[in-house]
């Protein structure tokens, strides 16, 4: 196959992907919006797992890249989202004005994930240190 030919195949994947998803998000926004804002936000996380798996499909067919593999992968950066997110709520009950509440969860949080992906030096946080450098070089 040529270049051309792959690429134009990975474009219509995409394509379909995007469409597929963009058809179940509306689908789960229109059943979700009876039921109120928290349905929704519940919506969207289910939206979200779904798109995920839709997401990796294609990474399955195409580099053999299995679902169990593609989990152990992301595993270390969920994990240390969830507990970042568990500090970072943590915050609400020192009851402190909501302007104050916001900032302080932003800079936690912030302290928090980028301390602990530098002490267990996950991957991906290497990597997204390392392309920020390299933009910078370029400029």
């Amino acid at each position: 196959r040529s270049t051309q030919s792959r690429s134009s195949a990975a474009s219509d994947v995409y394509k379909r992907q995007e469409i597929i998803k963009k058809i179940i998000g509306i689908i789960i926004l229109i059943i979700s919006m009876f039921f109120g804002v928290y349905a929704i936000a519940i919506g969207t996380l289910i939206n979200g797992i779904i798109a995920t798996f839709i997401n990796a499909y294609p990474n399955l067919q195409l580099l053999n890249y299995s679902y169990k593999e593609q989990v152990k992968d992301i595993t270390p950066s969920l994990l240390l989202s969830i507990f970042m997110g568990f500090i970072v709520y943590s915050v609400l009950f020192l009851k402190l004005s909501p302007y104050l509440t916001l900032i302080l969860q932003i800079l936690i949080g912030m302290c928090v994930y980028i301390g602990i992906a530098k002490v267990f030096k996950l991957e991906c946080f290497t990597y997204l240190l390392n392309t920020i450098k390299g933009m910078l070089k370029k400029r």
